[in-house]
């Protein structure tokens, strides 16, 4: 196999949308680590109590949100790669691009993205938007949405897009 100099993945700390009743940027949450398997025996080693679905709000620096029947997310703990027990760990910091959408337009921004309502639980805070997978949830005041780090260019390139005319 040959080897190759791959670019480096393209910069979006800096990605901000300013709109009315609407602001779009990335942060960098901190530590994040997929996990999947005994999801109680994972939120005990994380010293955490739940794990979140939607539109569950978390709060703080640590939390889980759940991605699948046995499977989370857990943000704000690092823990290395590999089986720990009942449930197995991937360390996930940079595969994930962390998008926050902050504003009282956040709703008219969701059915843009796709039919996802604030109104309609669902255990899983995984959605699909427009063919880009990802993690949706309430932080706070605020909705995060983790995207894979290869996608996230043109995932914000269709945030641009899609966003482009929002009004308050």
């Amino acid at each position: 196999m040959l080897d190759r100099d791959w670019p480096a993945p393209a910069d979006l700390s800096a990605f901000r949308l300013d709109l009315p009743g609407l602001t779009v940027m990335t942060i960098d949450p901190g530590a994040m680590t997929l996990v999947t398997g005994q999801l109680d025996a994972a939120l005990s080693h994380f010293g955490l109590d739940q794990t979140h679905g939607w539109p569950g709000t978390a709060s703080g620096p640590s939390y889980a949100i759940r991605t699948g029947i046995d499977r989370a997310l857990v943000v704000g703990h690092d823990l290395a790669g590999g089986w720990h027990g009942a449930f197995g760990a991937t360390e996930a910091s940079d595969a994930l691009t962390t998008f926050v959408l902050q504003g009282p337009a956040m709703s008219a921004a969701l059915l843009r993205l796709g039919e996802i309502s604030l109104t309609r639980p669902s255990a899983s805070a995984t959605f699909l938007f427009a063919g880009y997978r990802g993690v949706l949830y309430r932080h706070e005041d605020a909705l995060r949405l983790h995207v894979s780090r290869p996608l996230a260019p043109a995932f914000a390139g269709h945030l641009e897009a899609v966003l482009a005319d929002m009004t308050a």
